[in-house]
């Protein structure tokens, strides 16, 4: 309890200090005017095309569950909603483990297997990231030195994420083998245990061996991410900014997924707002724009998605609790 206590007190922290680094040139007054000139529509309009991304984000886990069997849409889109709105709610990024074990109850899979394809969706998420980065950098023609660093450790991180997966796939067995061997030379049992983890972990990956599954993987993850962008290419028409607003979305959009990795308190506060802010600096956009913009983006993020899953979750609790009246009544009337 008290490690976890620690762990919370840490994230609280960060997220303390990036919100500093975000606001601390920011006159609050001119915050406040800001919002009070926004045209609203811009934002609700901005807010229903990046939440209907997660119509195509179900779409994409169904993809890359493939491998370990092929779940309803119903089930996927119940199921992730409810991971996001948890990630939004708890921290660590909880809600990611917490959608392997919910799946893995409700369509009785493995849940390593299930980690497993949330793990592949991330890459896949890093690597649009990277895409919507590189274009971003080409038509800026900034000479920002941060941004050069963070586009080249991206590659070279999410390049290195690539050639590892494709070696584990095409050398799984042999990889499997090998673990066990080396395993049971200290314990047969444990040995036994790692084999089996493995070999459930690696069932997922399978589908990168599948070309048509990996073009639909890379086109729903364009979409997904093209509609998250809209939604920063939305407020910032609302705030009445109209040059560069695509290259604004996609970069920013882009800055903000990669920023929000480092861990912070549940929803990733400060950290968005420090890495939104940080990213509409290269389009010239003062402190108090830009405080404003992050906050209204992050809000019209938060809010949806977490609201619908805690739906998603009071239906999903609601029916586990009338499955298993039912089986109670059935062994009643058996008895």
């Amino acid at each position: 309890m008290k490690k976890k206590i620690a762990k919370l007190s840490i994230q609280i922290l960060i997220s303390g200090f990036f919100l500093w680094l975000a606001f601390r040139h920011v006159v609050w007054g001119d915050i406040i005017t800001a919002f009070s000139l926004i045209d609203v529509k811009y934002v609700i309009i901005g807010t229903v095309l990046q939440s209907t991304s997660f119509f195509i984000r179900a779409s994409r886990w169904q993809y890359l569950l493939s491998p370990v069997k092929k779940i309803s849409y119903g089930s996927s889109y119940q199921v992730m909603t409810i991971s996001y709105a948890a990630n939004n709610l708890i921290p660590l990024r909880a809600g990611d483990i917490l959608r392997a074990v919910l799946i893995g109850n409700k369509e009785k899979i493995s849940k390593v297997a299930s980690f497993s394809s949330v793990i592949l969706e991330r890459v896949a998420d890093g690597l649009t990231m990277l895409i919507f980065l590189i274009i971003g950098f080409v038509n800026l023609h900034t000479e920002s030195l941060w941004l050069t660093r963070l586009m080249y450790l991206s590659i070279l991180v999410f390049v290195t994420c690539i050639v590892f997966i494709v070696i584990l796939c095409k050398y799984q067995q042999s990889f499997i083998h090998f673990l066990g061997r080396m395993i049971s030379k200290k314990s047969e049992k444990l040995a036994d245990t790692a084999t089996r983890f493995m070999q459930n972990f690696l069932v997922a990956f399978q589908v990168v061996q599948s070309k048509s599954m990996l073009v639909k993987i890379l086109v729903s993850s364009l979409l997904i991410w093209g509609l998250e962008a809209s939604l920063f290419m939305m407020i910032a028409k609302s705030f009445g900014i109209s040059e560069h607003v695509f290259l604004l979305g996609i970069v920013s959009v882009a800055i903000v997924n990669l920023g929000i990795m480092i861990p912070s308190s549940p929803g990733y506060v400060g950290t968005f707002e420090f890495f939104c802010t940080l990213s509409l600096g290269l389009f010239m956009i003062h402190s108090s724009q830009s405080a404003s913009f992050s906050i209204l983006v992050h809000v019209s993020q938060y809010i949806p998605i977490t609201v619908i899953g805690c739906i998603m979750w009071l239906s999903l609790t609601l029916s586990n609790k009338s499955s298993r009246q039912r089986i109670e009544t059935i062994k009643d009337e058996s008895v």
